[in-house]
């Protein structure tokens, strides 16, 4: 009877843990850019490009016929093909499906670990994580992370049984393991070393060596495949990312576990290992003899971890490489605290823990769940497809506009690009991922389209100014909606349209632009023609008004805007003036004379002025 109500228990913990995958699936975001990543992880679509690339025989390339390794899960690239052959709209759901089979193989290897481990309250251990929205995050994510969390958690299982009681059996485990480790992540060498140092720990030296030895063959291995097809030893990314000094790396690393403490309350899960560490310390001293079975097996596996996360400068996504210290700290706590809370006040911990672990839903925007999401880069792929089926794409976002638009594509921030990722320009911070970029070699290949974030002024992210582009025969074509919400016109052709209704635009919410050096037809390049009949009545119009009501700013503005029309520079800028002298908290004219310098003084500086202080008074209202 007993049992029976235990797996009824367990059943419902894992449907509450599927339910809780499959509402952020539907309703929440893998990053805090919702638009951006609302059906998926951006990233998770480069990995689904080289997977349509294989599946439609032109071998694991971004582009067709050119060998970069832009991926970082080759055996996860292997299965998305597979789904691609099916269709490619099955891509993304089926990889969803699988990562939440590998979520519940999780969770269900945790509780028979706890169970064979003797653990007391195994089932509200399971409560803990099958109750933890940063595990239900990920699935939805399409990226490898679930996959990776089974895999890690499935290592340390094996290393703690074969290194306390070893056999064939846990041996073959651990190496097969170690393999697939290999397999799915670039860096899946990592984490079986650091499960080795369960063997040196418990003294089993020779078995500690030997197993080093088979991780560090399969890497080679692997090395040797990937340098045979790509010419590289480590993956592309390997360069693009970890660039700049190891304190800038580890500055970043610093600045993201503090941001994983705010935002996703990720403090609960190091804090047992912080207690494991202090207690070993403590009977270290007491009993002054070394003692392998005392030795926390978890903290170290979480130390291990954390100084390869300072090494590479974090990660853009968040908790994704500390993800599998979630279920390690949760069974450390049980098995090292269990048996000395009892009653009310365990109850009264674990009802604490728990609604700790939903502060993401307060303070991290992946976790503002929405009935109708929008996904601007899934529409501008396909838009780009429809419009432009022959152009080549320079862009910064190098995942679902490729994947869905199939144009061949220069990643502007190096994943996918030789030259970019093994080269040395870029920030002058180190951001993680957003490290390397040209605009000068993206100008110079002269793609068709350049898609990057927009700037009020016209510039572009990533050094792509006006300046820079406009000799090159480039002007801006579209402009996306980046806000959470889908609107009537998501994508609009601006190619006409003057800076002001583009700056209206801008401060609504479309700020990705997309340029183009492709002629449009009834493109408008000729000067426009003033009206200055119509001009001088409205002028009149505003003048008398003025009379009446002197102090009223908006009349100076409209004045100067008519002045500025008319080509009266020294006039328009008078007036925009006495508009602030009369109200300097009347923002739209703020606006205007941002307008004005850039486009009839050329000046830039004071162009970028006027626009801040514009959003400063703007953000007061």
């Amino acid at each position: 009877m007993k049992f029976s109500r235990d797996y009824i228990l367990v059943l419902l913990l894992l449907l509450a843990a599927i339910i809780g995958a499959l509402s952020h699936y539907f309703f929440g975001y893998s990053d805090e850019d919702l638009s951006g990543h609302a059906w998926g992880s951006d990233d998770a679509y480069i990995s689904y490009r080289y997977a349509a690339n294989l599946a439609s025989g032109h071998g694991l390339v971004f582009n067709p016929g050119e060998r970069v390794e832009g991926y970082s899960n080759f055996l996860y690239v292997l299965i998305a093909s597979l789904f691609y052959m099916v269709h490619p709209d099955c891509v993304y759901i089926g990889c969803f499906i699988l990562n939440c089979l590998a979520l519940l193989a999780t969770l269900s290897l945790f509780y028979f670990y706890l169970k064979a481990q003797q653990i007391k309250h195994g089932i509200l251990a399971l409560a803990v994580i099958c109750l933890c929205p940063l595990l239900w995050a990920w699935p939805a994510s399409g990226l490898e992370t679930s996959f990776v969390l089974l895999i890690h958690l499935a290592l340390f299982i094996s290393a703690d049984y074969d290194s306390s009681k070893p056999s064939l059996l846990t041996a073959i485990w651990f190496c097969a393991l170690a393999g697939f480790s290999v397999m799915m992540r670039a860096d899946g060498f990592i984490f079986p070393l650091i499960c080795t140092s369960a063997y040196f720990i418990r003294l089993k030296w020779r078995k500690g060596f030997i197993n080093v030895g088979v991780v560090l063959l399969f890497f080679a291995i692997y090395i040797g495949a990937r340098y045979s097809y790509y010419g590289y030893p480590l993956p592309n990314t390997y360069y693009a990312k970890v660039t700049g000094t190891l304190i800038n790396r580890i500055m970043s690393a610093f600045k993201q576990l503090f941001k994983l403490f705010g935002k996703d309350a990720f403090f609960l899960y190091l804090l047992p290992f912080g207690i494991g560490w202090g207690a070993f310390v403590s009977s270290i001293r007491r009993k002054e003899k070394y003692q392998p079975a005392t030795v926390p097996l978890g903290p170290v596996i979480a130390v291990g971890l954390l100084m390869y996360f300072f090494y590479v400068g974090g990660d853009v996504f968040q908790e994704r490489f500390l993800l599998v210290l979630i279920p390690l700290s949760v069974a450390h706590l049980f098995q090292h605290a269990a048996h000395r809370l009892h009653g009310k006040f365990w109850i009264a911990g674990l009802t604490v823990i728990i609604a700790l672990q939903f502060l993401p839903f307060a303070f991290n925007p992946r976790f503002n769940y929405h009935l109708r999401k929008y996904d601007r880069w899934v529409e501008l792929g396909k838009y780009l497809k429809s419009r432009h089926p022959q152009a080549t794409l320079a862009i910064d976002a190098a995942g679902k506009v490729p994947f869905y638009s199939k144009l061949p594509t220069l990643d502007m921030l190096g994943l996918n690009d030789i030259h970019l990722g093994h080269g040395h320009k870029g920030f002058n911070a180190f951001v993680v991922g957003h490290s390397k970029f040209d605009p000068d070699y993206v100008l110079e290949k002269k793609p068709d389209l350049i898609a990057t974030w927009g700037r009020p002024t016209l510039d572009m992210a990533y050094g792509l100014s006006r300046r820079k582009y406009l000799p090159y025969g480039y002007y801006l074509k579209y402009v996306v909606n980046s806000s959470p919400y889908s609107r009537d016109v998501n994508i609009v052709d601006v190619t006409n349209s003057d800076f002001r209704e583009i700056l209206d635009l801008y401060h609504s919410g479309y700020i990705y632009f997309v340029i183009t050096n492709q002629q449009t037809p009834g493109r408008k390049v000729r000067p426009k023609t003033v009206d200055h009949g119509r001009l001088d009545v409205m002028l009149s119009r505003f003048l008398k008004a003025l009379r009446d009501d002197p102090d009223n700013p908006a009349l100076y503005n409209n004045i100067g805007n008519v002045y500025a029309e008319k080509g009266q520079a020294n006039k328009a800028l008078a007036a925009y003036k006495k508009a602030i002298e009369v109200d300097p908290t009347y923002a739209k004219v703020y606006r205007n004379l941002s307008v004005f310098y850039l486009n009839v003084m050329k000046d830039k500086d004071k162009a970028e002025y006027y626009m801040e202080k514009y959003k400063a008074l703007k953000e007061i209202d």
